[in-house]
């Protein structure tokens, strides 16, 4: 099935689908993050829901997957957290869900492709938990905020080892900013009734093909950003566990030594990003930007390689 997202089927076809809901606490008495979250929630949801529609077990294992059966059970199980998320988001606001849309539809090309999305959507929702706790404008709900961030993790974790990366390659996790979460779903086109008053960074797009690593050197396509014909340009490189990014000349963007997901940007010159999405708020060096790169290891062991295995019984034990 190819189709486009609709938030509005997500609310009147997905939600009633949900399993068990914990009580919500009662929200702050204005939470403008709660209203962000659920927009973001709402697209896992109805991304999720699409996926799960689209390819069956026997499409993945034909493409690849060991056992295409348990990879679809694990989507399904992550569908139902995201629309439990979102419903648990809706009933702690009291508002109607918005009125918005996102095309997912080049997502559900393969399911190699949809579970790469899944990667990029699932670091977006821990980076929104992660800069809305930072923002200090959620009262009583950062327990919970930090609650669903954590189950956010344990799904790109999975998502990471079953696309060949290390499950959890850095020690702490990016926060990311509003405006650079919208940035990350335009190319999925999103659109909301009435308009989001938040303004996107120019997109970024990075046009290496084929397997990121840590010998990759990263090219860029910038004729459609403020600095095409601009000479002295850097890529700045950002990861969980640095304080500021790495800014390098643009034309030796080397993955050399990072692991893991990083955000990456172009600027107009070194002065480095803060990794605290509360001071990137106002860049002024900024040309575009962030795309999310992945580095995946170069070789890591086959997952069933790190399963625990059966222990042996008595009979089969002995010679």
């Amino acid at each position: 099935m190819r189709f486009s997202t609709l938030f509005t089927f997500v609310a009147t076809a997905v939600l009633t689908s949900a399993g068990p809901i914990r009580v919500a606490r009662q929200a702050a008495p204005v939470d403008p993050s709660l209203g962000f979250l659920t927009i973001l929630e709402l697209g896992a949801a109805g991304f999720y829901t699409g996926l799960l529609q689209s390819f069956n077990a026997s499409d993945y294992q034909a493409s690849g997957f060991a056992d295409g059966q348990a990879v679809f059970d694990i989507v399904n199980t992550i569908t139902n957290s995201e629309i439990t998320h979102l419903t648990f988001l809706q009933t702690l606001s009291g508002a109607p869900l918005p009125n918005c849309t996102l095309d997912f539809s080049p997502a559900y090309a393969d399911p190699v492709t949809g579970l790469a999305t899944a990667r990029v959507l699932e670091l977006a929702a821990i980076g929104a938990y992660v800069g809305v706790i930072a923002s200090d404008t959620i009262s009583n709900n950062t327990e919970v905020f930090a609650e669903i961030m954590g189950n956010e993790a344990s799904h790109e974790g999975f998502l990471n080892m079953l696309l060949g990366g290390d499950p959890f390659p850095q020690s702490f996790e990016l926060g990311i900013t509003p405006a650079e979460i919208l940035t990350l779903l335009l190319p999925f086109n999103p659109s909301c009734t009435p308009a989001l008053t938040l303004t996107p960074n120019t997109p970024l797009t990075i046009t290496n093909s084929g397997p990121i690593t840590n010998t990759t050197t990263l090219t860029f396509d910038l004729s459609s950003t403020p600095c095409a014909n601009q000479s002295g340009l850097f890529c700045q490189l950002l990861s969980g566990d640095d304080s500021s990014a790495a800014a390098l000349p643009i034309a030796n963007c080397t993955l050399e030594g990072t692991s893991g997901a990083l955000l990456t940007y172009v600027t107009t010159d070194s002065t480095p990003i803060s990794a605290d999405p509360l001071q990137r708020g106002n860049l002024t060096n900024l040309c575009a930007g962030p795309a999310v790169t992945f580095v995946d290891p170069a070789v890591i062991p086959p997952l069933d390689a790190l399963l625990l295995q059966p222990a042996p019984t008595a009979a089969n034990s002995t010679a």
